[in-house]
């Protein structure tokens, strides 16, 4: 797609990345709600900002928007300093979490809205809505009302609206949020589409894992105005380095102990109950450190039987608690030693479950499904 930006627009699109900003900082009162961010996204790329609600992704986006100044720090869009410039000087355009549509306006009007503004010949403004409007799906659609609409059609409107304006950079602020869970699939797999066609980029706002998980080329994870890792979504989903992601991150059991010992390509750690065995990654602490370990639920197996020792799986005595079936498999709630929770996925078998609530049962996992963390 061409790019018409208004004259003010910043503009220069020589550089690999969209996006940097170097220890960016926001507060509103007391609260710092971002903290000394540095983040790089390149030209290109689907890029998600993954937290908790209230963790500073929104702020760090306005930031990058222009809709907020930093308090300390700067950001850069395609090696510009654009950090004092408002939004309309910038190179981005934004889909908010509400629709924002004009319920007074057909869907054409909402979408040439902003190239009217730019005092675009009609001519032009036509041949771009339509073309926009065939790009999200809503071809056929220009003289229908928001009121008219699905809420995911109305999300579609306000996506078509931004895109129209042939920004380098979308901002997207949770836009999946107000959609069911089956449409917020479907559409997931349409941002990336439509990402993937246009060829711009995206940074988009989600608490939602799964969601990110799905669409992101690059995923940050923000909580309390921090930036705790990134990494390419099976880094973040395999390879957590910190607690809080491992934690945040798909279901898994989390036990605190001490390295004891290493061993080529493995760790041993004291959980102060038992001992286990860990892989090694690059970023493991030395002998004496304190760190957490964590293991997927759905690596775990339960049994009555006490396992054999051996390198290629770990496991531990526990009391069985109770079984909550899910559907398309149960979740099994079980007591450590220590008086700790852990919880376990099996998929459906069609047989009976053989364990009750107070029966002696040992947990069983691969070795090398374990993953070490810092905090």
């Amino acid at each position: 797609m061409a790019m018409n930006k208004s004259d003010t627009a910043v503009e220069d699109i020589t550089g690999d990345l969209a996006v940097e900003t170097f220890g960016v900082s926001k507060s509103y009162g007391q609260v710092r709600a971002v903290d000394e961010i540095s983040v790089k996204v390149e030209s290109g790329q689907y890029f998600v900002l993954l937290g908790p609600s209230g963790g500073g992704k929104t702020t760090l986006l306005r930031l990058i928007g222009g809709f907020v100044r930093p308090d300390a720090g700067r950001v850069l869009l395609h090696g510009q300093d654009v950090s004092n410039l408002p939004p309309n000087k910038r190179s981005t355009s934004m889909v908010f979490q509400s629709y924002a549509l004009f319920p007074h306006m057909s869907v054409e009007k909402n979408v040439s809205y902003g190239l009217k503004l730019l005092k675009l010949p009609a001519p032009e403004i036509a041949e771009k809505v339509a073309s926009i409007l065939e790009l999200v799906g809503l071809k056929g659609y220009n003289g229908r009302m928001p009121h008219e609409l699905s809420g995911g059609q109305q999300q579609r409107v306000q996506l078509a609206r931004s895109l129209v304006l042939e920004s380098d950079i979308l901002l997207l602020d949770e836009p999946l949020a107000s959609l069911d869970a089956n449409l917020r699939k479907d559409m997931c797999h349409e941002l990336k589409r439509i990402q993937e066609q246009v060829g711009i980029t995206f940074i988009h706002v989600t608490h939602n894992q799964e969601e990110a998980l799905t669409i992101a080329d690059r995923i940050a994870i923000i909580a309390d105005g921090k930036m705790i890792e990134e990494g390419v979504p099976k880094e973040i989903y395999e390879w957590p380095r910190k607690k809080f992601t491992a934690d945040f991150i798909g279901q898994n059991n989390l036990i605190d102990g001490k390295i004891i010992g290493i061993d080529g390509n493995h760790v041993t750690i004291d959980l102060g109950f038992a001992t286990v065995t860990v892989p090694r990654s690059e970023q493991s602490p030395d002998k004496g450190a304190e760190v957490t370990v964590s293991v997927p639920a759905e690596m775990i197996e339960i049994t009555k039987e006490a396992p054999q020792d051996n390198e290629v799986s770990q496991f531990l005595q526990v009391v069985y608690e109770k079984e909550t079936y899910l559907g398309f498999g149960s979740q099994h709630q079980i007591l450590l030693p220590d008086g700790n929770g852990f919880v376990a996925m099996t998929k459906s078998s069609g047989e009976p479950f053989r364990l009750t609530h107070g029966d002696i049962a040992y947990i069983v996992w691969p070795t090398a499904s374990a993953r070490l963390h810092t905090s």
